[in-house]
């Protein structure tokens, strides 16, 4: 009787425990919720951050991001994902996207949420699934309208404002170092010059503004519009000057400030279009 029971009891424990998953060889067959997963968390994420420079023919850094194939391939640096091991230490992928230091962070515009790069981490995890009915994966989102015509005149006015502006710098230099006062006049034409091209150029990125957002793009505008506000004061206190002399050397201060303002726009500019410089 109890070898019975001990073989019933053995037939029961078996039975409650859920089979292993089917497995052809060492790949999982696929998984309808894990692929799911990746074609709502994981993919749109690849079509809006990564896939203008990954994609189709273009293959910046020598990188491309589209098929599985490509991700098993690979880049110049070696694997991007070790499928299962999201802390693999020659697996590239998540310290990009962290942003780590040494690594190129991607995407350049900045780094993604914590939230999303969980999700990386989450596929990885399980495996890495890719869909094999590629019809559940988001199709490609429709191309952007063009921008605006004053807006594509951007990247061509805003050179005036740095260039005019560090010039009337260099004349007020040059007038400070009593080499004549002819430097007067053009000091005025320069800090006119450099006002006008700021305004200008603060209403042509405006322009680009619904067309290429950008989390640096607040900061980028705020301090294009200082640099405005302290070239226009330096402009009325070089107008001032002529009747208070003292007031050229606040002026020449302000006009320091502007430039060193317009300076670092530009920068930010720099790394909204190129991303990080450094």
């Amino acid at each position: 009787m109890r070898p019975l029971l001990l073989l019933l009891s053995v037939l029961v424990l078996a039975a409650s425990e859920p089979p292993p998953p089917p497995t052809v060889g060492t790949v999982p067959l696929p998984n309808p919720t894990a692929e799911r997963f990746f074609a709502e968390r994981i993919y749109p994420v690849l079509q809006q951050h990564c896939f203008d420079c990954h994609a189709g023919g273009k293959r910046k850094g020598g990188v491309k991001l589209e098929t599985p194939a490509d991700w098993a391939a690979g880049g110049p640096d070696g694997a991007f994902i070790e499928p299962g091991n999201p802390d693999a230490p020659h697996a590239s992928l998540l310290k990009t996207l962290r942003h780590d230091p040494g690594e190129e962070g991607m995407p350049p515009d900045g780094k993604l949420p914590d939230a999303v790069i969980a999700d990386f981490r989450r596929w990885i995890e399980i495996g890495a699934p890719w869909p094999t009915d590629a019809s559940i994966l988001p199709p490609p989102p429709p191309p952007a309208p063009p921008a605006p015509f004053f807006g594509r005149l951007h990247p061509a006015i805003v050179h005036l404002p740095i260039a005019a502006l560090a010039l009337a710098l260099l004349t007020e230099l040059l007038a400070a170092l009593r080499l004549g006062q002819v430097w007067t006049p053009a000091s005025t034409l320069l800090l006119i010059a450099g006002l006008a091209g700021g305004v200008a150029a603060a209403f042509s990125g405006g322009a680009l503004e619904a067309h290429r957002p950008h989390p640096l793009l607040e900061r980028h505008e705020l301090l294009g519009w200082l640099t405005n506000v302290a070239a226009l004061l330096s402009l009325a206190l070089l107008l001032l000057s002529k009747w208070a002399p003292a007031a050229r050397w606040t002026m020449r201060v302000l006009l320091l400030i502007a430039v060193v303002l317009s300076a670092w726009t530009g920068h930010l500019g720099g790394e909204m279009v190129h991303g990080p410089l450094w």
